[in-house]
């Protein structure tokens, strides 16, 4: 770590949170101790925004979040810094695309009252009935989403089984290999897993370094710590790149150290010492 990091980027579920919203009272202090020295400190998830915000609260932090896979960027206030959404045509291509494989399409945007919007013309599998239950009071049913041209949609996605959305992978590669970027990633539920579709050149790392650039630090400024694929090109362009010891074995084989694991404080020695350095 020979160069003074000015950017931490965090992932969320699997890197700062075990399960849920949940942070240990260890990693809250280490990171309110490292904000103390004046380090800009990003989140940076593939959650909604609104589900993102219980993990500032219980950090008690202002923190720039970069939301929904890099698609969304919010300032610490909340407002949004910047968006990338489909194209009317994209999103009806995809949304058809993803009935015709029998499953429910779900338009993640970032609206005041809804965050998502259902596809109703299918029947839900459980994983979909289950995250629509969970954050009902921000959903939009929509009897024919498939077939509405959209011009707000930052992230097309669907809920199933892993094989389910494995299948589902495929077939949207298959039919447009290039065009966009495809993520299968853990979600809700014993065995709920998310097929996450973005435009393509729109990841984690788009977000993160227009905020980057923003705040006028250089890539080779930042740490950044993940767990999952859709960390992979983040870790590749920064100058610290964390993997957690509950990662991916492919993200572990890019990063330039392994950390213990999210559910034993792995963050913790982490956030001291990189506090430490700035304080030398």
């Amino acid at each position: 770590m020979s160069r003074q990091i000015e950017l931490l980027a965090l992932d969320v579920d699997g890197t700062l949170a075990a399960r849920g919203n949940e942070v240990t009272t260890s990693t809250v202090d280490a990171l309110r101790e490292l904000s103390a020295t004046g380090i800009e400190i990003a989140l940076c998830t593939g959650r909604r925004y609104r589900s993102t915000a219980p993990i500032l609260e219980a950090l008690g932090l202002r923190l720039h979040a970069v939301c929904l896979g890099g698609a969304l960027v919010k300032d610490p206030y909340g407002e949004t810094f910047s968006s990338t959404c489909f194209s009317p045509g994209h999103f009806a291509k995809l949304a058809r695309l993803i009935r015709e494989q029998g499953q429910a399409v779900i338009a993640q945007c970032d609206r005041r009252s809804c965050d998502f919007a259902v596809d109703g013309s299918v029947p839900w599998n459980p994983e979909t009935a289950l995250y629509h239950r969970i954050n009902e009071a921000h959903a939009e049913w929509r009897p024919e989403l498939y077939a509405e041209e959209r011009d707000d949609v930052l992230v097309v996605g669907s809920f199933g089984s892993l094989g389910q959305m494995n299948e589902l992978r495929e077939a949207i590669e298959g039919a447009f290999a290039g065009e966009y970027t495809v993520h299968v990633l853990r979600s809700v539920g014993p065995d709920a897993w998310y097929c996450e579709v973005l435009q393509r050149g729109v990841d984690k790392w788009t977000g993160l370094s227009q905020l980057a650039e923003c705040l006028g630090v250089a890539a080779a400024q930042i740490c950044a710590v993940g767990d999952e694929r859709n960390d992979i090109p983040v870790l590749r362009e920064v100058g610290l790149g964390i993997a957690m010891e509950n990662g991916r074995d492919e993200l572990k084989q890019i990063a330039s150290r392994v950390v213990g694991p999210c559910d034993d404080d792995g963050l913790v020695p982490l956030l001291r010492e990189l506090a430490e350095r700035r304080r030398a």
